[in-house]
């Protein structure tokens, strides 16, 4: 299925996918020499939308590289979009499940995220490795993109 454009991932201009990787260096140098780096971990939060810390700039490296980092960030974050239907959410769904995207762990991360602010369960993409607390069979959870907006729908109902 096809989503609307509101719904697809928007790309980074390449001039801040540059600052992007020179702040990740940048910041990575500093805290390594021992020295402050409040400011550029600022400006590339700034940058990002989010909210990394001085750990993250000393331990990506040990199970990512540069060029994964700037390419998982390479995608704007999404937005909040009124009037998702249901077709739309299971294709976010699928989208987001491991497999999908055609392996691009950022598009699938993508999804994932838009599928968090796009409903009201907390931390719905979670729902895609780990049921719902209280679920029985947890051991052999394995759901499909079906039910996984039951469980989402159901929430909602019961929020309203």
């Amino acid at each position: 299925m096809d989503l609307r454009e509101e719904l697809q991932p928007r790309h980074r201009a390449p001039s801040d996918l540059v600052r992007i990787r020179e702040l990740l260096f940048l910041v990575e140098d500093l805290l390594e020499q021992g020295q402050a780096a409040d400011d550029e971990i600022a400006e590339f939060n700034l940058l990002v939308a989010g909210r990394y810390d001085a750990r993250f700039f000393l331990t990506y490296n040990a199970s990512r590289s540069a060029d994964d980092v700037v390419r998982e960030l390479s995608l704007l974050p999404p937005s909040r979009v009124a009037g998702i239907t249901r077709d739309e959410l299971l294709e976010i769904v699928r989208r987001a499940m491991p497999g999908a995207a055609g392996g691009r762990l950022e598009y699938r991360a993508y999804y994932a995220r838009l599928l968090d602010v796009n409903v009201s369960y907390p931390d719905a993409s979670n729902l895609i490795y780990y049921p719902p607390e209280g679920w029985d069979g947890a051991a052999g959870w394995d759901p499909s993109p079906e039910e996984i907006v039951q469980i989402l729908e159901g929430y909602s109902a019961h929020e309203g």
